[in-house]
C-alpha cells in the first residue's frame, strides 16, 4: 500500500514538472521577465531546499521555474554543489539558468559538472545549454573539448547542445571547425542542424561562410532543417550576395523554406521583395500563404492591398483570410493618412465595411469601424 502511494506521489510530482515546464517554454519564462517569489513563499522553500525529500525538492523546483530564484541562489547553489542526485540538479540549473547577472557566481558550479569525465549525460547537457544562456564565454574551451571527445562521439543531444551554447555565447574560436563539420554532409544531420543554429546567433560573418550558405539554401538535396536555419541566418546578415538565393528558395517545393525564405526576405525591405511576396501567396499551402500574409502585413505596404483582398473574400482556406483580414487592417491603419486613388479609396472602404460587418472577431469590427471613421468620415 505504501509502495503505491509512493508511486502515485511520484507520478503526481512528474506531472507537475511536466506542466511547470510547458508553461516555461510557452511564456518564454527562462527570461529576464520572471516575478519575484511571495513574500510569505521564501521561508517555505528555504526549508524545502534544506531539509526536504528528494519528491518534496523536485515539487519547489517545479514551482521555482516560474519564479526569479535571485532570492534562494545561495541555498540553490549549494544544493547543486552536494551529491543529491542528478534529476534534481538538472532542475536547480533550470531555475538559475536565466540568471544572467549571476553568471559569475554561478560559474563554479556548472564548470565542476562541465569538467567532471563521469558526469551524469543528461545533466552534462543541460549545463552546457545553461552556460550558454548565461554567456560563460569563458567555458568555450572546456566545450569544445567535450565536443572532439571520443567517449561523446555518438551522444548526439550533448554535441548539438554544445554548438548552440557556443553560438549563444558569441564564441568565435573555433568558428572554422564548426564550418567544416556543418558543410560536411557526411556529418550527422542534427548536429549539422546545430552547427546552422550556431551560424544564425551572430549579426554578421564572413563573407566566405555566407556564399557557401547561399549555395545550400537552394540545395533541395540538402536537410530541410539545416537550409531553414541557414535561411534564418542570411536573414540577419542581409548580405545582397544572398537576395538572388532567397528568391530562389521561396519557390521551393518544401513549404517550410518557402516560409523561411518569405521571412528572410521581409528583412531586405526591397521593392522588388514585395513583389516576390506576392507570387508567394499562389503557394498551394495554407501555411505558406498565412506566413506570406502575416509578412505583408509587418511591411504595411499599400502595394499588395488588392492581392490581399482576393484573399480576403475568395481563399478557400479560414486561417488565410483570417491573415488576410489582420494583414489588410495593419496596412490600412498604417496608412490611414496616405492619399490614396479613386480606386483605392473604394477598394479600402468597401473591404472596411465586409469586415466590419462579417469578421468573427469583435476586435477587428471595431478596428474596422474606426478607420472608417477616420479616412472616410462614415459613422456606421
Amino acid at each position: 500500500m505504501n509502495n503505491k502511494k509512493s508511486f502515485i506521489i511520484k507520478k503526481f510530482c512528474v506531472i507537475i514538472i511536466i506542466f511547470a515546464l510547458i508553461f516555461v517554454f510557452q511564456n518564454n519564462i527562462l527570461t529576464d521577465t520572471k516575478p519575484q517569489i511571495p513574500s510569505d513563499k521564501i521561508k517555505y522553500y528555504e526549508d524545502v531546499l534544506l531539509y526536504g525529500t528528494e519528491e518534496e525538492l523536485q515539487k519547489a523546483l517545479s514551482e521555482l521555474l516560474l519564479y526569479d530564484v535571485t532570492p534562494l541562489l545561495n541555498q540553490l547553489l549549494n544544493l547543486l554543489n552536494s551529491s543529491i542526485k542528478p534529476s534534481i540538479k538538472i532542475a536547480i540549473i533550470n531555475c538559475i539558468r536565466s540568471l544572467k547577472e549571476k553568471a559569475k557566481v554561478i560559474a563554479p558550479s556548472l564548470k565542476v559538472i562541465i569538467t567532471d569525465k563521469y558526469a551524469d549525460k543528461n545533466l552534462l547537457a543541460v549545463t552546457i545549454l545553461a552556460c550558454g544562456e548565461l554567456g560563460l564565454i569563458e567555458f568555450e574551451d572546456d566545450l569544445f573539448n567535450i565536443f572532439n571527445d571520443k567517449v561523446y562521439k555518438d551522444d548526439i543531444n550533448i554535441l548539438k547542445n554544445i554548438l548552440i551554447a557556443l553560438g549563444k555565447m558569441q564564441s568565435k574560436k573555433y568558428i572554422d571547425q564548426i564550418f567544416s563539420y556543418l558543410i560536411d554532409s557526411k556529418n550527422n544531420s542534427e548536429i549539422r542542424s546545430a552547427a546552422a543554429l550556431y551560424f544564425s546567433e551572430f549579426d554578421s560573418i564572413d563573407i566566405k561562410y555566407i556564399q557557401k550558405f547561399n549555395e545550400i539554401v537552394i540545395d533541395k538535396t540538402e536537410n530541410s532543417f539545416i537550409r531553414r536555419y541557414l535561411l534564418y541566418a542570411l536573414s540577419k546578415y542581409k548580405d545582397q550576395s544572398s537576395y538572388e538565393f532567397i528568391v530562389k528558395a521561396i519557390s521551393d517545393e518544401d513549404p517550410y523554406i518557402q516560409i523561411y525564405a518569405a521571412r528572410a526576405l521581409k528583412e531586405y525591405k526591397s521593392d522588388e521583395a514585395i513583389s516576390v511576396l506576392l507570387n508567394a501567396l499562389r503557394s498551394n499551402n495554407p501555411s505558406v500563404r498565412v506566413e506570406v500574409l502575416n509578412l505583408l502585413g509587418e511591411i504595411k505596404s499599400l502595394e499588395p492591398i488588392d492581392a490581399i483582398v482576393y484573399k480576403i473574400m475568395n481563399d478557400k482556406d479560414n486561417n488565410v483570410r483570417k491573415a488576410a483580414r489582420e494583414a489588410f487592417l495593419k496596412i490600412i491603419e498604417a496608412n490611414k493618412n496616405a492619399n490614396f486613388t479613386p480606386e483605392q479609396a473604394e477598394t479600402i472602404k468597401n473591404t472596411l465595411l465586409y469586415i466590419f460587418k462579417y469578421d468573427p472577431l469583435e476586435s477587428n469590427r471595431l478596428r474596422a469601424k474606426q478607420l472608417l471613421l477616420e479616412i472616410f468620415k462614415m459613422n456606421v
